[in-house]
């Protein structure tokens, strides 16, 4: 273990010496998603959740996301054991989140290094939440600047196939439908966004049943996991209260804010990034439904 912290230590010391030098970030923020995918493959078994997967995996459980289920099944019919199914699965997600930080920017020692020291030491945990998350990444880098309507077929079909490792992916639907309708064109925008707000508190509080069923409704229709509703229902039902809904409604509001400010400030040739970005927001606000709930 002390080896292992020792290696993951050197590969965030070399990212960030790439990173303040401007030297070599590609090499040594792809280096960092290895080790880092690597470390995910080995972690030590008493992690949460870790026994559970690895009963899916021997037993071959059907009640996952068809495209996990798919990727269970290539590791067994391979002969893999779970700890090296596992590891090529973390490694191929962090290469996938790698390319993503690479479309997003020409500097993508910084994203790697800031996810390395906060959000990675969770996603260990969370590996299918993981890879998730890495295919909605990169699937959004094409629609960053460019929105042809390749892209947009090409986001579509990722986004499906992140549907199918992880059924949280259908709320990153929301920016993209967002995106495709130009919904952001809109000069009115603020005021919706703020009408927006006023609706979550009733649809958080007042209407909770009526939000979980409505939940449970679109993971009924979309969701390509058979129990995905069931547990909606049984399993992820231990909402926050209003205190920290109402903390994590001030800072999504700030930083809406924020966004839009730097907006009007910004030359004409650089707008369509806010566009991407206040579409991509949007997100966060259908998240403040849902924080009640789970």
């Amino acid at each position: 273990m002390g080896t292992q912290v020792m290696i993951y230590f050197f590969a965030i010391f070399l990212c960030f010496f790439s990173m303040i030098t401007h030297n070599f970030e590609r090499s040594a923020s792809f280096f960092l998603a290895i080790v880092m995918g690597v470390l995910t493959g080995f972690v030590n078994p008493v992690i949460p959740d870790y026994l559970m997967y690895q009963n899916y995996y021997y037993t071959n459980y059907s009640q996952i996301e068809i495209g996990y289920e798919f990727l269970q099944y290539c590791g067994n019919f391979l002969g893999f054991s779970y700890v090296t199914f596992r590891t090529f699965m973390a490694v191929a997600a962090f290469i996938i989140l790698w390319f993503a930080f690479v479309n997003f920017s020409n500097r993508p020692a910084i994203p790697m290094l800031l996810y390395a020291v906060s959000i990675f030491p969770i996603d260990v945990i969370q590996i299918r939440n993981e890879l998730m998350i890495a295919i909605v990444l990169f699937a959004y880098s094409f629609l960053f600047k460019h929105r042809g309507k390749a892209s947009y077929i090409l986001v579509f079909i990722l986004l499906l196939i992140a549907l199918s490792v992880h059924s949280v992916a259908l709320i990153f639907f929301v920016p993209y439908f967002w995106l495709l309708f130009g919904l952001n064109e809109r000069k009115s925008f603020t005021k919706i966004v703020i009408y927006i707000l006023v609706l979550l508190i009733a649809f958080s509080f007042i209407l909770k049943k009526e939000t979980l069923q409505l939940v449970v409704s679109i993971l009924s229709n979309f969701s390509l996991r058979d129990n995905a509703a069931a547990n909606a229902l049984t399993v992820y039902t231990n909402g926050t209260g209003p205190i920290p809904w109402a903390g994590a409604v001030f800072l999504t509001s700030v930083q809406w804010l924020t966004i839009s400010k730097a907006e009007s400030y910004t030359v004409s040739d650089q707008i369509g990034i806010f566009k991407f970005f206040k579409s991509v927001f949007i997100m966060g606000f259908v998240a403040l439904i849902l924080l009640p709930l789970s």
